[in-house]
């Protein structure tokens, strides 16, 4: 039934705009260039949006698409969000767009989406949104380029297929996307094989400020904003820091602090058994169990007492 709606919605609209959240990650880059392909298959006349700045690991699947910021586009008849648990996350502009759209759709996975839009695909038992979406698709129209970019956003979101998260049907599908033509070199060689030497520079800063607590249960970097805007560094290098903090032995939860301008992002992992997804909605955050994140308004001193505090207790609660 979801897929029936989910084309009759398309076959209604003539202008599709795409967007997915800020700091942008493999599931959300995968899923928007694939629908992007995919309709552009149906002859749709397709504004993929990206208010952002793009991660290098990811240009591969942006091959052939023209993004456009939100704030070049107007009188949508039809807005597709894609792995944003809540509106805002898609940015100030596109937020404004999405309002004025005739019809709107959300595409997730995100156990804390509360079905903002007029109609909802989210499937929180799903490892990815690109899981969820290529369920949507008709598979006659999944060409290589296409089911390169869903197994991209499979793979980063379930750590290589390594997560929770991670299903029999999460397999069966990433097998379907191999035979569909996926290229998994292109994906191995881009996401997890080119990083670049202002990374590992970064890497070694952040790993001169790890702090260990609760018996080295806890992890955490917190980077000041002088090191975190150093023209050195690109945005994306502070990529993967908390998931290799996270895999320390001992380490069942990792925090990693990154202090902006006029705040402070945090990101947060867990190994096996904590709920970091209750430790983030402590802070206007959100995510899932094993994965998520946060803004923390303030000092960074006080961001990591208090989130430090807050970890503490999830642990001590876990295991009471």
């Amino acid at each position: 039934m979801e897929m029936i709606k989910f084309h009759e919605m398309i076959e209604g609209a003539s202008k599709i705009a795409l967007a997915s959240h800020l700091n942008p990650d493999g599931d959300n880059l995968g899923s928007l260039s694939a629908l992007s392909k995919y309709l552009k298959k149906l002859d749709k006349d397709v504004y993929t949006i990206f208010d952002d700045v793009m991660i290098d690991d990811f240009r591969f699947l942006f091959k052939g698409i023209k993004t456009v910021k939100s704030s070049e586009i107007e009188d949508i008849d039809l807005f597709i969000t894609l792995d944003s648990a809540d509106l805002d996350r898609i940015g100030k502009d596109a937020v404004e767009l999405y309002r004025k759209s005739k019809k709107t759709i959300c595409i997730d996975h995100h156990h804390t989406n509360d079905g903002y839009a007029d109609f909802n695909v989210v499937e929180k038992n799903s490892s990815s949104t690109c899981e969820v979406i290529f369920k949507l698709l008709k598979k006659e129209l999944i060409d290589e380029e296409i089911a390169t970019s869903i197994l991209t956003g499979i793979s980063t979101d379930t750590g290589s297929f390594k997560y929770e998260n991670t299903s029999s049907d999460t397999h069966r599908i990433a097998a379907e996307l191999l035979n569909f033509g996926a290229k998994n070199l292109d994906i191995t060689v881009n996401v997890y094989q080119s990083n670049p030497k202002s990374k590992i520079m970064l890497l070694n800063e952040a790993l001169n400020r790890l702090e260990f607590y609760l018996e080295g249960k806890i992890a955490m970097i917190a980077l000041p904003k002088e090191i975190s805007l150093s023209p050195d560094y690109k945005k994306s290098d502070s990529e993967g820091i908390v998931e290799y903090i996270r895999d320390i032995e001992g380490v069942e939860i990792a925090i990693f602090l990154k202090e902006k301008e006029n705040e402070i992002r945090v990101s947060f992992r867990a190994k096996s058994y904590a709920d970091v997804s209750k430790i983030a909605s402590k802070f206007n955050g959100g995510g899932h169990i094993m994965a998520a994140g946060a803004t923390y308004y303030g000092s960074l001193e006080k961001a990591k007492d208090e989130i430090l505090q807050e970890a503490i207790k999830e642990i001590k609660c876990k295991e009471s």
